[in-house]
């Protein structure tokens, strides 16, 4: 709008020939820009570093609405329900909550809603079983109002197994200690009565 304000003036097609309408053209742009830049959010880079960060978190991470719908998934989570590359837009989003956990979902319905763990979940997919620690965080909006819940899956899988060995391992420890100290008893026993 400014330069053609500015032709028009350069060109004495104006209504006034000795008016020039440039800097009122100037003083409505920045008008314009001004309110797109405070109301709209033109240059708002919120969404695309949430896109950017949101893909490239190695946890699946579900948000779900207040009816256990799901809103949001990161690529993580999508691939929780095929081992296929996560599609851009997932079939998922408005599904509920239990077409990606299944009956796992029943667990967080009776959980607590405070924040922070809710315990592990175990979910198997082509075969093969894998523990998550599910973490969660309420939603709110600027007023508190409770919007939904965002839940945050950690592969704890080869900590479990570690943990498993780890006991396995104590418990033949002290089957063996336990055999030992009856092998020394008996050899006790043996040498009193000599």
């Amino acid at each position: 709008p400014v330069w053609i304000a500015n032709a028009i003036y350069i060109a004495r097609l104006g209504p006034v020939p000795w008016l020039d309408l440039t800097p009122f053209a100037i003083a409505v742009t920045g008008v314009v820009y001004a309110w797109s830049l405070l109301h709209l959010h033109l240059l708002n880079v919120i969404p695309v570093a949430r896109s950017a960060i949101f893909g490239f978190i190695e946890d699946p991470i579900i948000v779900v609405d207040l009816h256990d719908r799901i809103v949001d998934l990161n690529p993580a989570a999508q691939q929780l329900a095929s081992r296929q590359p996560a599609p851009p837009i997932s079939p998922l989003v408005g599904r509920p909550l239990s077409a990606l956990l299944g009956d796992q979902a029943a667990l967080l319905d009776a959980a607590p809603l405070d924040e922070g763990p809710l315990g592990d979940i175990r979910l198997a997919r082509a075969g093969v079983e894998r523990v998550f620690e599910l973490r969660a965080s309420s939603l709110h909006d600027a007023d508190r109002s409770p919007l939904g819940r965002v839940y945050v899956l950690r592969d704890i899988t080869k900590r479990k197994q570690a943990e498993e060995a780890l006991q396995q391992l104590t418990h033949s420890l002290e089957e063996r200690v336990a055999e030992r100290t009856r092998e020394l008893h008996y050899q006790a026993n043996l040498l009193e009565h000599i």
